[in-house]
Formats: C-alpha cells, structure tokens, sequence
C-alpha cells in the first residue's frame, strides 16, 4: 500500500514539473495584440529619442494567446505590418510583412533599439514556402537581431523596430534601360559612364566626372543611380512587458 502511494505521488511530482517547464518555453513568444498600433515617426531622428517620444505602444498578450495578431503603419499607400516577436534568447527575431511599389527585387533596411540602446541587426530573411513572392507585391521577412541586449529569458521594457527603407538590388549585368536611367540622373552631378563587360559581371568607365570627386566617390553616385528607393520609416513600438 505505501509504494503504490509512493508511485502515485512520484507521478504527481512529475506531471508538474512538465507543467512548468512548458509554461517557462512558452514565455519566450509574444504574439502582438490585437488592439496594437504603430506610430511612424519623423524621418532623421535617432531610435532612442523615437522612443522617448513616441506615445504610442503595442500590448503583448500572454503567451498562452493562439490568435494571429497584427499591427500595422501605413506610409505613402505602402503598409508594413509586424505579425510576430519571438523573443528566443539565443536568437530573437520580429516578422514582418510589407508591401513593395512594384515586382522588382525590393531588399529592405531594418534598425532597431531595445530600451534605449540600438539592437543589431544581424540580417532578414525572405519568407516565400510556396516560391511566389516575386509575383506579389506584399512580401514577408524574419528579422534577426542580436543578442547583446535580447539575450535574456526575462526579456521586458520596449522594443523598436524601424523599416527604414526599401531600395532594388542591382543585377549582375545591367540592362540598357537601368543604364539609361542612371545616366539620366547623374547628368546634373556632371557624370557620364559606360558599362564593359568582363567574366561575371560588368565594369563602370567613367567618361565625365568632375575633378572634386573621386573615383570610389563617383563609383558610389553610379550605385546609387542605378537602384530605386522608397523610404519610411515604418515604425513600431513593441511594449514587452507580459500582464
């Protein structure tokens, strides 16, 4: 009688301890709520000063939620949202969704702050399970940020998150009519350039440039010309704190 006791309590103990290891893993994930807004705040001004002065803030609901939510900014037409923060302390990412102008290979540029000190960055990466994105013009990224100020269990306080911009990736051989148009706009910086073709890839050879630029500066101005840009930010003030 007393070890089936022993058994029976054994099994108890057991049953808990699963209990607070799974409630412990599941409080790395905080979906958005579903009331949440985004303020986009004014371009030129730092992510700390953003922070003091934004008024808006997005609640994080418990992490037991199973709903999807969202909160969204809309710029321009353009809409970012961000859809879900996993707060993993080995790897904390945001998702977001965004549309782009156009089907061109749009490459967008994140930045970060974590309770008033800047979050790196470390890179995105383009969700796209069914190979379709480059036929739509919304598009889903997992942004992966560091861990110098996220690498914690009890991760609270506020996370920024800012779409800064969009600008198009530059092909490995450049059409005529992308080099016609980056002409055209370095015609009032006094520069002129042609392309030669060398083995994977494509060489600039200026034919104009005035003397006050360099060439590493002139090659920049050429880069520059020949991608698209749209600009923010897309601003979203996360509130980590749990209820």
């Amino acid at each position: 009688m007393k070890t089936g006791r022993n058994k029976l309590i054994s099994w108890m103990v057991i049953f808990i301890l699963m209990v607070v290891s799974i409630s412990f893993s599941a409080s790395a994930w905080l979906p958005i709520s579903k009331d949440a807004s985004a303020s986009s705040l004014r371009e030129g001004v730092g992510l700390d000063s953003q922070l003091a002065n934004s008024s808006s803030a997005v609640k994080a609901e418990p992490a037991s939620s199973s709903e999807n939510f969202v909160m969204k900014s809309s710029i321009n037409g353009l809409t970012a949202e961000v859809t879900q923060v996993d707060l993993n302390p080995d790897a904390p990412t945001v998702s977001v969704c965004a549309d782009v102008p156009t089907i061109a290979d749009w490459l967008p540029q994140f930045s970060a702050a974590y309770n008033g000190q800047s979050v790196g960055v470390l890179g995105w990466m383009l969700l796209d399970p069914n190979n379709t994105t480059y036929q739509e013009k919304h598009r889903c990224y997992l942004v992966m940020l560091s861990t110098e100020h996220l690498g914690s269990k009890k991760t609270s306080g506020t996370l920024i998150l800012s779409l800064d911009y969009f600008e198009t990736s530059i092909p490995e051989r450049l059409p005529l009519d992308l080099i016609a148009k980056a002409k055209e706009r370095l015609k009032d910086l006094g520069i002129d350039f042609e392309v030669q073709d060398v083995p994977h890839g494509q060489n600039y050879i200026f034919t104009k440039k005035p003397d006050f630029y360099s060439e590493a500066e002139a090659f920049q101005k050429v880069r520059e010309a020949l991608k698209d840009t749209v600009y923010g930010p897309w601003v979203f003030r996360i509130d980590l704190n749990q209820k």
